[in-house]
């Protein structure tokens, strides 16, 4: 549904039983370079995690998401109940500023991709990193550069970017996004996150069964977590506009639209 069309589509009693909601095996965020000024500083890593106002970006996609806390999506096994989200505090986050030398600010570079969300989220996350004294000038590119750009390492000190499950499993999210290995030329651990202990509970968790690799891959997280490379922001809900007619109409969260259980009455 178009976001003009959006508001008055969810409020309208008519068009009630024609819109279907489904929480997408994926996150959105904002990465930072550990390897790369400002960001190669833990305390302006916490200081954005603190100055991201995850509730007002809901709003720009119409409340299209659920707010994230964590790398492993809601509905993925490995999802974990126990870890927090990092409160929206821009007090706290000026003083982590301060204790990390740049109580006058710092300038930077946000990259984002040219479509929305993105630029609506990237113009919002700009002037709550103004807030405590980081002037981003945003740099939006179209997907193949933008993708090329953000993959190529070095280039980029933050940006926006998302990542949806191509299979059902964790091994799909931690390994891909943050093993050290993956900070290499159209590679996607696009934070230059390096960390022998996640790299050994990552190496670890792979090839066993469901039961036995969970703990280590929320082992793994939460030390991920813990460096801040990332701010995940919501995880994104597809709505879809169907005809009432269509009948056993689902947005499976694996496959998408699984067509041969559909009729039309």
């Amino acid at each position: 549904m178009p976001s003009a069309q959006f508001a008055s589509i969810m409020h309208s009693a008519q068009y009630k039983p024609y819109v279907h909601d489904a929480v997408q095996i994926g996150v959105n965020y904002l990465y930072m370079n550990t390897q790369k000024a400002p960001f190669d500083n833990k305390l302006v890593r916490e200081a954005v995690s603190h100055a991201i106002d995850k509730k007002r970006i809901l709003q720009l996609v119409n409340g299209r998401g659920k707010i994230a806390n964590q790398i492993i999506p809601l509905g993925l096994a490995g999802n974990d109940t126990s870890v927090p989200d990092v409160s929206y505090d821009p007090a706290k986050a000026k003083a982590l500023m301060a204790q990390a030398g740049l109580k006058n600010g710092v300038s930077t570079t946000l990259l984002t991709l040219t479509d929305d969300p993105f630029t609506k989220i990237a113009q919002a996350v700009q002037q709550q990193l103004a807030v405590i004294g980081i002037k981003a000038d945003i740099k939006s590119l179209p997907q193949a550069e933008w993708i090329n750009t953000m993959t190529t390492p070095g280039t980029t000190a933050i940006g926006l970017s998302g990542w949806f499950q191509a299979y059902p499993d964790a091994s799909d999210f931690l390994p891909i996004l943050f093993k050290s290995n993956q900070y290499a030329q159209g590679s996607w651990n696009l934070s230059g996150y390096q960390n022998k202990t996640v790299d050994a509970l990552l190496d670890q968790a792979r090839g066993v069964n469901l039961k036995a690799s969970l703990p280590l891959y929320q082992k793994a997280q939460k030390l991920i977590l813990a460096d801040t490379p990332w701010v995940p922001l919501y995880y994104p809900v597809v709505y879809d506009f169907v005809n009432p007619r269509l009948q056993h109409f689902s947005h499976h969260p694996v496959w998408g639209f699984v067509y041969q259980n559909w009729n039309v009455k």
